[in-house]
């Protein structure tokens, strides 16, 4: 009984949709990486995807499609507002498709990358000078 709850958790956990955004700031740039992830079934059934309003968590949305331009939009936004961006330059977003098990599952993965333009003083504020 137990092993095989244990079993059904990491199969969950294998197959949940993840949403990330990472901000790296470097001299006087600040880039944004944003992955946001999900499973179907027979390539249109959504099975589980990325939660956009909570990046970074451990949180998906299953039976839902959130494998878009406009989730990440959503989380570029958010990263945006948290690290004192007012503007993006050098936008490129592009989706990755794998099938796994033939046509059975299909694992999406949605990639956007963005040079942040920092409102001023809000650099020091995340990228404090180095000894």
């Amino acid at each position: 009984m137990i092993r095989r709850s244990l079993l059904a958790a990491l199969a969950a956990l294998a197959f949940a949709g993840c949403a990330t955004s990472h901000v790296c700031y470097e001299g006087e740039r600040a880039l944004v990486d944003i992955e946001n992830s999900g499973w179907t079934l027979f390539c249109c059934i959504p099975l589980a995807s990325g939660d956009p309003q909570f990046p970074n968590r451990n949180t998906c949305r299953f039976f839902k499609d959130t494998v878009t331009l406009e989730s990440n939009m959503k989380i570029l936004k958010q990263s945006m507002r948290d690290s004192g961006a007012y503007r993006v330059k050098s936008l490129t977003s592009y989706i990755s498709d794998e099938k796994v098990f033939f046509i059975l599952l299909g694992h999406q993965v949605f990639h956007t990358s963005a040079e942040l333009i920092l409102e001023p003083g809000a650099l020091n504020a995340h990228n404090p000078p180095r000894p």
